[in-house]
């Protein structure tokens, strides 16, 4: 028992010492702190916040800071004031470990958080850490420094939309989040991520990998990454390196994708088909130029070789604005009434078709198929095709020449039919 009491002293002492602690905060106005925190994170990454909510304070077995209505300032050049629209934030501190002097933040939760990222004509990324050049006083330059390695093990996203705005193309990419978590169990230990979330109201869960954030921080180091997403039957994995990830550029990624049903694929990004293509098989590399996004070494296998196969193979120098298109283009069908699609009829033509020719970009939105070569069975034809997507509908021009056109070998009778 004499042993015991010390013992028992010690942890009452303790014991009161948190709970005192735990009266004072709640006793606090941590509003007054706004312009602090403000400054601070200016300091340490440049970016401009606004705190329209109240900051609260919530004990438990962490420390818990919630501070509500925030936005980030965007660039003059935006599309939109604020970069990032958030409705709560919720910080969780390791408590035993701050009562020991080490300030650790276990997890990072972001409410119904809206991110907008956007490049303007030029290319330049408006998600730019530029830390401030101003002087600060020497009692808070260590506080606004530290600010940028403070470890954080967790972050999650609640119900949050990430949009990306291409400022060449006008185009517009929405991702709605449900729900989020990036974590690192230290700062040298890849970033794992994990997120459900809808794309065109269609279900989609990526997984993966990232750098570590001292590989994220090291500006002179390269980023990998390697992910993969399902999205309804189709599954995609993108790996690699980002070697200037803060101005979005450097890309060295290798891409596959492969699904049931390529309509249904490209049904995501906004896109129909007249009619089903099949299964399909995809690769690429992406890298960057002073054009943009490039992909080289396309391969592109749709169909079933029993029936009907297409293959595309080439490069695209500029992947956002569909700029220097340069493809070979080869395709067979045994059965061209696979191709009715919403004719909801067969074709009237005999015998297997081959097509095959070059496909290339003649003017912004206008796709040329030349030389053409097309065969209905021993019919064979040159010419030439142009896709123009300008308007508001697409518009087909096609031109074909024969030496000996014979409709009788390349038409199916109605009596065959019947």
């Amino acid at each position: 028992m004499p042993r015991k009491k010390p013992l028992m002293i010690s942890a009452l002492v303790v014991t009161t010492l948190i709970v005192a602690a735990y009266l004072v905060l709640l006793s606090l106005d941590f509003n007054r702190y706004k312009p602090r925190i403000v400054q601070a994170v200016k300091a340490s990454s440049g970016f401009d916040v606004a705190i329209h909510g109240d900051i609260e304070i919530g004990f438990g077995l962490d420390l818990r800071v919630v501070i509500h209505d925030i936005d980030i300032r965007n660039v003059p050049w935006g599309s939109r004031p604020e970069m990032v629209r958030m409705r709560r934030c919720e910080v969780n501190l390791a408590l035993l470990r701050l009562i020991r002097g080490v300030l650790e933040i276990d997890q990072v939760f972001f409410i119904e958080p809206d991110f907008l990222l956007e490049t303007n004509p030029s290319g330049e990324s408006n998600f730019r850490i530029a830390p401030s050049k101003e002087p600060s006083p020497p009692s808070q330059a260590s506080r606004s420094t530290d600010l940028v390695f403070l470890p954080v093990r967790e972050v999650q996203v609640e119900k949050g939309r990430f949009t990306y705005r291409d400022g060449r193309t006008g185009e517009t990419l929405t991702q709605d989040v449900n729900h989020l978590v990036v974590s690192a169990s230290d700062w040298r230990s890849p970033i794992h991520l994990e997120l459900q979330g809808s794309l065109n109201d269609r279900p989609v869960r990526v997984e993966g990998t990232f750098g570590s954030p001292a590989e994220l921080m090291d500006s002179g180091r390269s980023w990998p990454l390697d992910l993969k997403a399902r999205l309804d039957g189709s599954i995609a994995s993108v790996r690699g390196t980002i070697s200037d990830l803060p101005k979005l550029r450097g890309f060295f990624l290798i891409t596959e994708a492969e699904g049931p049903s390529l309509s249904e694929a490209l049904s995501l990004a906004g896109l129909t088909t007249p009619f089903e293509p099949g299964p399909f098989r995809f690769d690429a590399l992406i890298n960057d130029s002073e054009a943009g996004l490039m992909l080289n070494d396309i391969r592109l296998r749709v169909g079933v070789p029993e029936s009907q196969g297409i293959e595309i193979s080439g490069t695209i120098a500029d992947l956002l604005s569909l700029k220097g298109v340069n493809l070979e283009c080869q395709a067979q069908f045994r059965d061209l009434s696979k191709l009715a699609g919403p004719l909801k009829t067969s074709l009237p033509v005999k015998g297997p078709v081959a097509l095959s020719g070059r496909i290339a970009d003649s003017a912004p939105k206008i796709l040329r198929f030349a030389p053409l070569h097309l065969s209905f069975g021993k019919q064979t034809f040159t010419g030439s095709a142009q896709i123009d997507t300008t308007g508001k509908l697409p518009r087909l021009n096609v031109k074909l020449a024969s030496s000996e056109l014979d409709l009788g070998k390349v038409l199916a009778s109605v009596d065959e039919d019947s």
